[in-house]
């Protein structure tokens, strides 16, 4: 029996969230092909029936994961720009919540270890993604308050690896009192 294109690219959507999910709450190499198949209500069997690879479902769920990411974090803040913006994007990012929830939350922090390992395509497509990331944090950062050296573009890039690298050391610690102080810091230097 034939399905309608709809149905499988909704079931291909459903596969690469339940993987997404998986992926950055377990890691890539822990996750195994049966486990994410039965996160996403389907038989291992049909895996190869929607990608080619675990790799290939690794670069769908990155492109996935990064922009639904963005998407939420810059959601509704037209109306500011510059130091005002960043402080924002950086207490939505640098959170408890984002912290506490890695399946939910970006790919960037969770997967950034592995894609290192990953294949040169998949470095690659990720590497696209953060430039893209680094771009739209650019272009709002507009006037800012504090004297910094760096170009927008150069900022950009040093928020973007703060907060990365600020949630990765917020998870990684056993103390909750050392995760928030490494949140709290981080979202200060982010503004200073």
């Amino acid at each position: 029996m034939r399905f309608p294109g709809d149905r499988k690219a909704r079931g291909r959507a459903e596969i690469v969230a339940a993987a997404g999910r998986l992926f950055r709450a377990e890691g890539f190499a822990a996750t195994g092909v049966d486990g994410l198949m039965k996160g996403a209500g389907r038989t291992a069997g049909t895996f190869y029936s929607y990608f080619s690879s675990k790799n290939s479902l690794f670069g769908a769920v990155l492109a996935a994961s990064i922009e639904e990411t963005q998407s939420s974090l810059l959601a509704d803040l037209e109306e500011i720009s510059g130091d005002a913006w960043v402080a924002e994007v950086a207490r939505r990012y640098l959170s408890r919540a984002h912290r506490d929830d890695p399946a939910q939350g970006c790919a960037m922090p969770g997967l950034a270890a592995e894609v290192g390992r990953a294949p040169e395509e998949t470095r690659a497509l990720f590497e696209e993604h953060v430039k893209a990331f680094v771009a739209r944090i650019a272009e709002n950062l507009g006037e800012t308050t504090g004297a910094t050296p760096l170009s927008e573009e150069d900022r950009a890039l040093a928020l973007v690896a703060l907060f990365v690298g600020g949630i990765v050391l917020a998870r990684a610690v056993k103390s909750k009192g050392l995760s928030d102080r490494i949140l709290l810091a981080a979202r200060r230097f982010a503004t200073r």
